[in-house]
């Protein structure tokens, strides 16, 4: 019974908390509670951290950070700077957020309860690398690379319990997409853009969050977390333009997979592709001594490799490669791996 009256008391405390410092009377510098794991968060982190240490113009009053990992970009960082740091999962949930005004998740990669989210007086924020609804799960970058999508952006949305990426959108960002870009490269500004659109978001909060507007469910699409299954190709069902996105969008992560006279072959990086309406027979493979470049015919055209691997063999130049395994061979085609 004791227990109960203690825990009733705690809540009251709380709510009165809330009441007493509603949106309309809090203002800057925020305590604030970070959640966070990959190199993605790390450069948020790192934003929010900076502004703790400034004298003048402060947005960030205190700051702490949970995460998952013993090796995460965000708890070596953490570390490095005397952050303190939170396990996930919290072992006292609401003793620990209580302390704090909002919460930041960034890259997260896991679903915050209910009770977590309202135990911050301004609720949690996200941020999401994409120009939700389209693009809502673990993969974003990659997946709007892998369509040929031509523009994406950043998200600032509140955090709702129960699924991801579903929360009302604060802010948004919108950047075209260089037919030439990579994901390496996206994501960097990606996580770069991010981090500024986050502390702008809390320089003009609690204002902004009312202004919050609820997602279009109608048009939402997916992009959940990818595997390796994702790099296996058939130039019998794929057009060329789709193979060079694939391999944009995986650089870093995969390399493509087909086959070669019975052999698993990697393509490390497809340098261009055309589209042609010949006759050669798709998978068909020719060495340019002009480009110093492999092509392959994929379903509409040709895609242009430089880097090629073999099980158990360094990454090869497409000289390389033409030497090794085209010079003496008269005609052989890339198949389904």
């Amino acid at each position: 019974m004791r227990l109960l009256l203690l825990n009733n008391h705690r809540k009251i405390l709380i709510n009165t908390y809330q009441r007493l410092y509603s949106h309309t009377s809090l203002k800057p510098p925020w305590d604030v509670l970070f959640f966070g794991t990959d190199n993605f968060s790390l450069e948020s982190l790192k934003t929010l951290h900076k502004s703790s240490l400034e004298k003048t113009s402060q947005v960030i009053r205190k700051l702490e950070v949970v995460t998952t990992s013993n090796n995460s970009y965000v708890k070596k960082y953490a570390e490095h700077h005397q952050i303190p740091i939170h396990n996930w999962p919290l072992h006292s949930p609401e003793e620990t957020c209580k302390q704090f005004l909002v919460g930041v998740v960034v890259s997260f990669g896991n679903l915050i309860p209910k009770h977590i989210i309202e135990a911050f007086p301004l609720g949690m924020i996200n941020v999401h690398a994409s120009l939700l609804p389209r693009w809502r799960g673990a993969a974003p970058i990659i997946h709007a690379l892998a369509a040929g999508d031509t523009k994406t952006g950043i998200t600032i949305m509140k955090i709702r319990p129960h699924k991801f990426d579903i929360g009302e959108i604060i802010h948004q960002e919108e950047i075209s997409i260089d037919e030439q870009i990579k994901m390496p490269e996206l994501h960097d500004s990606l996580a770069k853009i991010g981090a500024k659109n986050l502390l702008d978001v809390l320089k003009h909060s609690p204002s902004i969050l009312e202004t919050a507007r609820i997602q279009d469910s109608h048009i939402a699409t997916l992009a959940p977390r990818i595997n390796s299954k994702m790099a296996d190709i058939d130039f019998t069902q794929q057009k060329a333009k789709d193979l060079y996105n694939l391999s944009r969008a995986l650089t870093g992560v995969y390399p493509l997979v087909t086959s070669y006279k019975g052999k698993p072959i990697k393509l490390h990086n497809i340098a261009s592709y055309t589209c042609t309406d010949d006759a050669k027979t798709i998978g068909s493979v020719v060495y340019d001594k002009n480009t110093k470049l492999i092509s392959i015919r994929a379903l509409d055209g040709w895609i242009h490799v430089d880097k090629l691997s073999v099980p158990g063999k360094k990454v090869m130049s497409a000289l390389e490669f033409r030497n090794g395994y085209l010079k003496s061979c008269h005609e052989s085609n890339f198949t389904k791996k």
